[in-house]
């Protein structure tokens, strides 16, 4: 049994969150996802491990599902200012897919899939 099973459901989402930054740390990324998936199933509402995955994706080169990560990172963030201030945004701009995709980076503008 891991000693992770053996915490409270917060507690063991927040140190899958951990176990899976340091595993993107170390570039194994796909892991991490499993992790920040694991995370997810049990506290659907986890902005950082819908970005982490996005960015985990980004970094597989699989800008597609990224894009779709980062919708839900969005769609978590709603209300929020999370997700404009990791993208070096102190003031959340409208709450556009389009907007924050340019914001993150060249071609990865909704309207490019």
């Amino acid at each position: 049994m891991d000693e992770i099973d053996s915490v409270d459901d917060k507690v063991r989402a927040a140190l899958l969150c951990q176990r899976a930054k340091i595993k993107e740390t170390n570039l194994e990324y796909e892991q991490a996802i499993e992790d920040y998936k694991e995370a997810l199933r049990i506290d659907d509402g986890l902005f950082n491990a819908a970005y982490s995955i996005a960015v985990c994706l980004q970094r597989l080169d699989k800008q597609e599902e990224s894009l779709d990560w980062f919708q839900v990172a969005i769609d978590k963030d709603i209300g929020k200012t999370s997700l404009y201030e990791l993208l070096g945004n102190k003031k959340a701009p409208n709450r556009n897919l389009d907007a924050t995709m340019s914001a993150i980076g060249p071609g990865l503008s909704n309207s490019s899939y």
